[in-house]
């Protein structure tokens, strides 16, 4: 009898097929019996080694990049407070840190005997399924734009404002928000960490809700509503996932989400201060 597959949609429509386990009894070749994923904890501890890999990347780059400036004397303590907010190190640390995050979750996936296309989910969606879930997308940040509007705050984050001013080279700020963030999380987020958290007792949907949270706290250069926001996004990008199996969706929504906040950015930094 064939087991259930832990990755079901609420309709039970089976979104996550790694392999067929075949009836008890019958012989089938090694490769076509599916791998079970890093536990719970493995998932966790494993999670932690990228955080630190993802934070002495983000580190080093960041000594590299203000050690000049304190050497010629361009550079002192009150500037330090305006690092987060600086566009070019956002840019630079962004595209220093990608490769190592998803080099990493990569490994750990082929340590596990799996394909890492596989374990992190790298799969097409159904061609309707992009138009459906791109439209949501849109919906959705129509109607948190519309929320941020209606409390009085301002729709595009002053620190991110400011990135954009500082970005120094425009084109390698767009690539760090538009193609290496949006990589780099939803491999880590929805590929590596929602296949272990997935398996165990969390389920998909206790899963969709702790990823989300870990996504919205490492955006902590945003305000508390800032961050509420972006966890709001999370869910969102984790119910994609786990609706249709497929990462590669879940970065080009991310992608996209990133696009339209650019998009305002540029429109809010046109009009001055």
């Amino acid at each position: 009898m064939i087991p259930p597959n832990p990755y079901r949609s609420p309709l039970g429509v089976p979104v996550e097929t790694p392999g067929v386990v075949p009836p008890t009894g019958a012989a089938a070749p090694l490769e076509e019996v599916p791998k079970r994923p890093w536990g719970f904890w493995a998932t966790i501890l494993w999670s932690l080694l990228v955080a630190v890999v993802f934070l002495v990347v983000q580190t080093a780059v960041a000594v590299a990049f203000v050690v000049p400036l304190a050497l010629d004397g361009h550079f002192n303590v009150a500037d330090a407070e305006k690092l987060e907010s600086n566009g070019l190190l956002l840019s630079l640390s962004t595209l220093a840190s990608a490769p190592a995050v998803v080099g990493l979750v990569w490994l750990l996936a082929r340590l596990r005997g799996w394909r890492p296309r596989d374990y992190l989910a790298l799969r097409a969606a159904p061609a309707r399924a992009w138009a459906g879930w791109f439209a949501a997308a849109a919906l959705l940040i129509a109607a948190i734009d519309l929320v941020t509007w209606l409390c009085g705050r301002e729709i595009v984050p002053p620190v991110m404002v400011e990135a954009y001013r500082t970005a120094g080279f425009l084109p390698l700020f767009l690539l760090a928000l538009i193609v290496a963030a949006p990589v780099s999380e939803e491999l880590f987020f929805r590929g590596f960490l929602f296949r272990g958290l997935a398996a165990s007792r969390l389920g998909a949907v206790g899963t969709i809700l702790a990823t989300a949270a870990v996504f919205a706290v490492v955006h902590l250069q945003y305000d508390g509503f800032g961050v509420a926001t972006i966890a709001v996004a999370g869910v969102f990008l984790g119910v994609a996932r786990w609706q249709t199996g497929s990462t590669t969706l879940t970065i080009a929504l991310h992608a996209f989400q990133n696009l339209v906040a650019t998009v305002e950015i540029a429109i809010v930094s046109a009009q001055g201060p």
